[in-house]
């Protein structure tokens, strides 16, 4: 199973929640689909943390202010809340 390197952020926008994953480095190439996934939306920091701890990428007790890097394969994207044909 491909697994890749991102860089997960969680934004505070009004008042809603969104985690966002950006692929680090040059393991993907511009037009892949990766490039593009939508953010997911989250009610509380709470439940971004239990999505993450769900994925197995670790377990936190606030979201790190400069983001969390991890290595995440499709299944963990998928655990997290993020939708697509990827």
């Amino acid at each position: 199973m491909d697994a890749h390197f991102f860089k997960l952020d969680l934004r505070l926008l009004g008042n809603t929640l969104w985690l966002h994953a950006d692929p680090s480095g040059d393991t993907l190439g511009p037009d892949h689909s990766l490039r593009s996934l939508r953010p997911v939306r989250f009610r509380t920091e709470s439940e971004a943390l239990r999505a993450l701890t769900a994925a197995e990428v670790g377990t936190w007790t606030s979201f790190p202010h400069d983001g969390i890097y991890a290595t995440l394969s499709h299944r963990a994207l998928r655990t997290i809340g993020f939708r697509g044909n990827f």
